[in-house]
């Protein structure tokens, strides 16, 4: 059995909520319970729990997503900029969506890089950070997304009074027949 917690991860209690792990080190971790309750154990006690099924840890299965060269490139050139942010945010103790931390992101990346290239500015970066963060930072989730024709037809029937003023509209036309036929092909 993996011994490996980390913030985040949820348990099933046999008292039948759900806890999740708030903080957690070599001798104590913190649970919160979904009713806000919060809990101190220390950590050998808690895998001893785990062994006894006392808890039971819920597996979150996240699909895996192939990434196009394209993706995988965004990614890269993301991912520079900001595993120096995370570096100065942890050494400095700066905010990672301040001015001064992102003069300090430059300037740092500028003498990994030429520093003849455009760099993303500083909303762009806080952007990049806060999908970062949020997915613990996940790598993959810098990665841009392609806007497939359906997405974009999609977001175009959302807004159906922009299609007449666009020049997209004449774009749009064979996606509209091929998802009529598709909706009149349903039983």
């Amino acid at each position: 059995m993996s011994t490996h917690i980390e913030v985040g991860h949820k348990f099933h209690h046999q008292s039948g909520d759900i806890r999740s792990v708030l903080f957690s080190d070599e001798e104590s971790i913190l649970l919160a319970s979904e009713y806000g309750n919060r809990q101190t154990l220390g950590t050998a006690d808690f895998i001893k729990q785990l062994e006894q099924n006392e808890y039971i840890q819920i597996c979150e299965d996240k699909p895996h997503v192939v990434l196009k060269p394209y993706q995988k490139k965004a990614r890269d050139e993301r991912l520079v900029y900001m595993q120096e942010l995370q570096r100065i945010v942890e050494s400095e103790g700066l905010r990672p969506t301040t001015k001064a931390a992102y003069d300090k992101m430059i300037a740092a990346v500028e003498l990994k890089k030429s520093s003849s290239i455009k760099h993303p500015a500083r909303s762009t970066i806080a952007r990049y950070w806060k999908a970062w963060a949020a997915s613990s930072f996940d790598h993959d989730s810098l990665c841009s997304l392609r806007r497939t024709p359906l997405l974009v037809l999609i977001e175009h029937l959302r807004k159906p009074y922009q299609i007449m003023w666009s020049m997209r509209f004449i774009k749009v036309i064979p996606l509209l027949l091929v998802a009529i036929i598709m909706i009149m092909s349903l039983p």
